[in-house]
């Protein structure tokens, strides 16, 4: 039997496992919901005899639970009680009853004869809970000692027995992660920030906002705390918002406390009662009551807040549990492919992650000599796990980069959409059937230790086979790896190339800016210097509020009170005036810089431009009404400001892209880690020594498993996505083939049968490329397609000695020959650009030039549509001599290989081709250039050589 065959057991091997360790009974659920009706009927008669453990991701609860003791984990709780009516001759009556724990001990035996003393009581159980998101907990737990039983009456001339003593009280440790103390540390936040003025009271009213709507339960006992949040909302005095914000904080302490002790009068750690004597002379004695167990109750926001708690340390997570959860949220984020609504999977997905990271955050903040990291270490083994602090790190961390995946719009493959290769088809093509081989093998492996009815020793023995496979996926993921440094260089240089070539637009800005205000002084009615100023101000120094506000308001004390349109139709100065104020929102935080925030990554202060383009085109409605009088002058505003929008999008691409490879990078090195400790901790002598359902061999087997799997998958996505920007195609044919089939779906035979469909039609796309492809020019001695820059881009270039260049698509009929040489070709690809710069000059006549092509470009189909695709930057050298009649000593040669004579039957490293439009970051390093003049430069040329389609 092929049990891989069978995706339900495979399902259930990857979300549910229950397991004895020891004394212990362990249930792991990664399950929508585990329904527990009674504890036997989950885990069967043995379950009295053992403490039981269930950790579960949510865990539905009803009736009565009689067992020793354990613990339960669980991110929700759901408790369902049970009605009855009890009739009586007088009256009927309704009793509910809550799912109960009971831990009690049992009674002591009573004596009936021979005088014998009552027996004792047995102690109760101890419990563990914790339960991460719960608002409230409608749950009893009864962990009384047991009474002692009576002693026996004298009979037959014997003494009377004594009675037993109780047994001792449980010891309850109950955590509850509970949203009234996330909302009162969300507030309590607020209150210390006000108090230092940190930020605008603006900013806190929206924070306060968010509360309300965001995290307040819509729930009428919540009404008086959000009628105060409200007050402090919409009072406009600082000693009043205080004042709110301290009477929404008593309330909620009052929650807190009502909470505690709605949890505490539902837990009962009495003492047993003692037995009594039994009657006759000479008196015997009363047993002793049992001394009161201890219940410890503590509510948290999140499991980090247990780092200097002084509760008693206990496994209050499984990592086993944690790791099924997240291939749980892996199985929902796959699934996205060709959702047509996703936003309620988004939002399951984003939950799901938070309460993974909300759970094991706790092992990321604690130093090793913390109380819970010294217990988890000292009793992990128990548990069937091993090396448990590391894995929950590394659990948490993985959820974090999920999240933060999902946030920026990246798929499971952690990519965009639009992301495409520049590797060769055919190396994906070698790389995936060494990869597929050998997870046919594992495969083969994984399959006999899944069989239920192979012995230990038949299991241990596939495990053991495994292992060079796993030590071979290692080698693989070290090796890619090892190019993300430099990869993170590359684009590091690119980013700050292009901030120093922002400068010159910016500073042309301001210079058309300065430029109309003469104009605008000469053909209006009303002096708007203090508007530009103000505008200018704002877009271009570092944000501060308060002199923004004094900035804005200038504009209204200096301006008079009407002025006229072009038609002459008297306009409110008020109008024009609040209009400019209107921009203020927009451009506060224009300024070209970025900043490194604390996880590595770069964040832009105006990710998209957005912001720049809502100024321009607020900026340009405003001035409308005057265009026909400004003439030029607003014209040159209008296009110097698309230059600087335009600019300032090419350098967010590339911190997106170093944003996206650090993302990657992480990742993958999250896996290494986690793949090296599972081979370090899970030795040979382990596995031949211990059962091999262990939680942590279960984890070890499933792991390198399913990296593998994951693995092929990531190359025929990216194999994928080649074909869908050689073939301007937006069919996805991963996404087609994986359609309807979830990951534990997936195995050997669909995996290489996908990679054939995906090889054959690229294939043909390339196919179709040797034979309807035209070449330009025509001969290679022409010139290629020239594109003239204009005066802009040399007086950026004497500037900086670099310019940014984006070239246009050129589109079908809208596009003139005269305004573009690419007029009327199609599917334009480059595989040489040249770059002449007239007027410059060296000490020995060469000239060094790199060109980089910024990666994200648009191409035209066939069909007259634009296809967007963001890849790798190109860097290139061009150098010619400019006294030997412009000679060619070094190429700049873009994208595929040899293209005159393409190769499709050859693995001769044939490259993914690019095209041109894009934008170019053009620079003219004095250090690669001695004695560079470029003070003369009268013209730039760059001409493109390539390929094309005619348009349908």
């Amino acid at each position: 039997m092929n049990i891989l065959e069978n995706n339900s057991i495979i399902e259930n091997f990857n979300r549910y496992q229950s397991v004895t360790v020891g004394n212990k009974i362990i249930v792991l659920s990664a399950l929508d919901q585990l329904s527990v009706g009674d504890i036997t009927s989950l885990l069967g008669k043995e379950a009295f005899g053992l403490e039981v453990y269930l950790f579960a991701s949510k865990l539905s609860l009803r009736g009565e639970y009689k067992f020793l003791g354990g613990g339960i984990s669980a991110d929700v709780l759901f408790t369902d009680a049970i009605s009855e009516v009890i009739m009586t001759n007088t009256s009927d009556s309704e009793k509910i009853t809550l799912p109960t724990f009971n831990i009690s001990g049992s009674a002591g035996e009573t004596k009936l004869v021979n005088g014998e003393a009552g027996g004792n009581g047995e102690n109760a159980g101890n419990l563990s809970l914790f339960v991460l998101n719960q608002s409230g907990v409608s749950l009893e737990i009864n962990a009384q000692g047991g009474k002692g039983g009576d002693g026996a009456d004298s009979n037959f001339g014997k003494k009377p027995g004594s009675g037993g003593n109780g047994g001792v009280g449980g010891k309850i440790n109950f955590v509850l992660g509970s949203i009234i103390i996330e909302i009162y540390n969300d507030i309590r936040k607020v209150f210390l920030t006000l108090e230092k003025s940190e930020i605008s009271s603006k900013k806190l009213r929206s924070d306060l906002n968010l509360i309300i709507s965001e995290k307040i339960p819509k729930e009428t006992i919540w009404n008086p705390i959000v009628h105060s949040l409200q007050k402090a909302i919409n009072t406009k005095s600082s000693k009043d918002l205080r004042g709110d914000l301290l009477i929404a904080g008593q309330l909620l302490e009052n929650f807190i406390q009502d909470q505690l002790q709605s949890i505490d009068a539902n837990i009962n750690v009495d003492g047993g009662l003692y037995g009594l004597r039994g009657e006759g002379e000479p008196p015997a004695k009363n047993g002793i009551s049992g001394a009161e167990g201890i219940n410890e109750t503590l509510l948290i926001e999140t499991s980090a807040d247990l780092i200097s708690s002084k509760v008693e340390p206990f496994f209050l997570i499984h990592p086993s549990q944690c790791k099924k959860a997240l291939d749980a949220i892996k199985l929902q984020y796959f699934s996205l492919n060709g959702q047509v609504d996703i936003s309620k999977t988004v939002t399951d997905l984003t939950t799901n992650l938070k309460r993974v990271i909300d759970k094991t955050e706790l092992f990321v903040q604690a130093d090793n000599k913390n109380p819970w990291i010294e217990y988890f270490s000292k009793h992990e083994l128990e548990f069937g796990s091993k090396n448990s602090v590391s894995i929950l790190k590394d659990i948490n961390m993985k959820a974090k980069i999920y999240l933060g995946n999902l946030f920026n719009g990246y798929n499971f493959f952690g990519q965009t959409s639009s992301q495409v290769p520049l590797a060769s088809f055919f190396q994906y093509k070698e790389t995936l059937n060494t990869l597929i081989a050998d997870f046919r093998q594992l495969e083969l492996d994984y399959d006999q230790y899944l069989n239920t009815l192979n012995t230990a020793e038949k299991k241990r023995e596939s495990i053991i086979n495994s292992r060079s496979f796993y030590s071979g996926l290692i080698n693989f993921s070290s090796d890619q790896s090892s190019k993300f440094p430099r990869q993170l260089r590359k684009i590091a240089s690119n980013i700050t190339q292009l901030n120093e070539a922002l400068k010159p637009s910016k500073k042309r800005l301001l210079a058309s800016i300065a430029a109309a205000r003469k104009e605008i002084d000469s053909k209006l009615d009303f002096n708007i210097d203090s508007i530009f100023q103000a505008v200018s101000t704002i877009a271009f120094a570092p944000k501060s509020r308060l002199l923004l506000a004094s900035e804005i308001a200038n504009v209204g004390y200096n301006a008079f009170d009407k002025v006229t349109s072009d038609t002459g139709l008297p306009i409110k100065k008020s109008y024009v005036v609040n209009q400019i104020r209107s921009i203020e929102g927009s451009l506060e935080s224009l300024i070209e810089g970025y900043k490194q925030l604390e996880n590595g990554t770069l964040e832009a202060d105006d990710p998209g431009a957005g912001k720049l383009l809502v100024a321009r085109d607020k900026f340009l409605e405003t001035m409308d009404s005057f265009k026909n009088r400004l003439g030029d002058k607003l014209k040159d505003v209008s296009s110097n400001f698309d230059k600087y929008i335009s600019d300032v999008i090419t350098r967010n691409n590339a911190i997106l892209e170093y944003n996206n490879v650090i993302s990657n990078a992480l990742s993958l090195k999250t896996n290494l880690n986690e793949a090296n400790q599972q081979l370090q901790e899970i030795t040979r002598d382990y596995l031949e020594t211990s059962d091999p359902d262990l939680p942590a061999i279960v984890d070890y087997v499933s792991y390198f498993y399913e990296r593998s799997r994951d693995q092929i998958l990531q190359h025929l996505y990216l194999a994928s996505q080649s074909y869908k920007f050689w073939a301007l195609s937006d069919e996805s044919l991963l996404e087609n083939a994986t359609k309807n089939k979830s990951l534990v779906q997936i195995n050997a035979t669909i995996l290489n049968g996908i990679k054939e469909d995906i090889i054959t039609k690229i294939l043909a796309v390339s196919e179709d490329f040797g034979t309807e492809r035209s070449d330009f020019p025509a001969e290679p001695d022409e010139p290629g397609v020239v594109v003239t820059l204009g005066e802009n881009e040399i007086f950026d270039l004497q500037a900086t000695n670099s310019l940014i260049f984006t070239l246009k698509p050129a589109l079908y009929h809208s596009t003139t020959i005269e305004e573009s040489g690419f007029a009327g070709m199609a599917d334009v690809r480059i595989n040489e650009v040249r770059i002449y710069v007239k007027g410059a000059n060296t000490k020995n006549g060469m000239l060094n030039i790199l060109i980089t092509h910024q990666g994200h470009e648009t191409i035209v189909s066939t069909d007259n549509e634009t296809h967007e695709f963001s890849h790798k930057t190109i860097k290139k050298n061009f150098q010619y001599d400019m006294k030997h009649n412009n000679k060619i000593h070094r190429r700049a040669n873009f994208g595929y290989k040899n293209p005159r004579q393409f190769n499709t039957n050859a693995s001769n490293g044939v490259f993914a081709p690019v095209g041109p439009f894009t934008s170019w970051l053009i620079e003219i390093p004095a250090e690669l250039n001695e004695g560079l003049d470029l003070m003369e430069v009268s013209e730039i040329e760059m001409q493109f050589f390539g390929t094309y389609y005619n348009f349908d």
